[in-house]
């Protein structure tokens, strides 16, 4: 470890060196660890101050999930865990006083292909100064499919209320209203209270049956009481009083969970 004295400020820069290695394998998958990223105090406040990579303080390790049958469709981060996460002198790299932040990030990312995710684990605290290696352990949950299967539903009516059921899924109209961005007419917002993962596109079309350019304005998931409301929202070129919905389901989900037991090489 270096230690560069820069004003007022210490910068501390850990070298860092890589080994591909597979963390665990089992007949479903593989997890690889593609990435390590140890950051130190910055300067200032949390809101003026300046970052070691424009990131808050802890210790993150990036993670590639491999599939080779291919199939995946949504990196379920609410059924995966983190069970365990140290360096190799047992320094808790989790902060259980501030849980926001630590554990499996929400932030995961699926290859064109299907057959991989990257995600992150992600700790507040930092490793002992004498560690040599980051440790981490638990399970990671993909939902795959492979088949599609066509709906379609007619004459919903564009409001606020207006409701409707796609291969058992129940969706409501929440929010009608001016975009966020893009040049979009109008952006509606569809909630559900059941995991829309299983929705592979929506397409729009007028009552005249001509389709509705539009744009995915993205997708979240809201607690209220306990319980979980889905929604996602699209930006659309026109406004009729009526919709046309074409909507392609995946059938045949599944979960997939991958354990993962990690030991990570890091020089210092």
């Amino acid at each position: 470890m270096r230690s560069i004295t820069c004003s007022s400020a210490l910068v501390i820069i850990f070298s860092i060196s890589l080994i591909p290695v597979i963390c665990f394998a089992s007949f479903q998958g593989t997890i690889e660890v593609k990435g390590i990223r140890i950051i130190s105090d910055g300067y200032g406040t949390d809101i003026d101050g300046i970052k070691p990579f424009n990131s808050f303080k802890g210790t993150s390790i990036a993670c590639l999930a491999i599939l080779p049958q291919g199939g995946i469709i949504k990196f379920d981060e609410d059924k995966s865990s983190l069970d365990k996460f140290t360096d190799n002198l047992g320094t808790n790299l989790m902060n259980d006083q501030i849980p926001i932040g630590s554990g499996i990030g929400m932030m995961s990312e699926i290859s064109s292909d299907r057959k991989a995710a990257m995600f992150e684990i992600n700790g507040l605290n930092l490793p002992d100064k004498r560690a040599t290696s980051i440790k981490a352990s638990g399970h990671v949950s993909l939902k795959t499919a492979t088949i599609k299967k066509p709906f379609k539903y007619d004459n919903l009516v564009l409001k606020v209320g207006s409701k409707f059921e796609i291969s058992g899924i129940k969706f409501e109209i929440t929010r009608i209203g001016k975009p966020i961005w893009g040049d979009g007419v109008v952006s509606v917002t569809f909630s559900s209270n059941s995991d829309i993962s299983k929705i592979a596109s929506i397409q729009f079309f007028d009552p005249n049956g001509e389709i509705i350019k539009s744009s995915s304005e993205g997708s979240g998931i809201q607690t209220h009481d306990n319980k979980k409301i889905y929604e996602i929202a699209y930006n659309l070129q026109k406004q009729p009083d009526a919709l046309n919905l074409s909507i392609i389901c995946w059938e045949d989900m599944q979960t997939v969970k991958i354990p993962f037991n990690i030991n990570a090489s890091v020089g210092l």
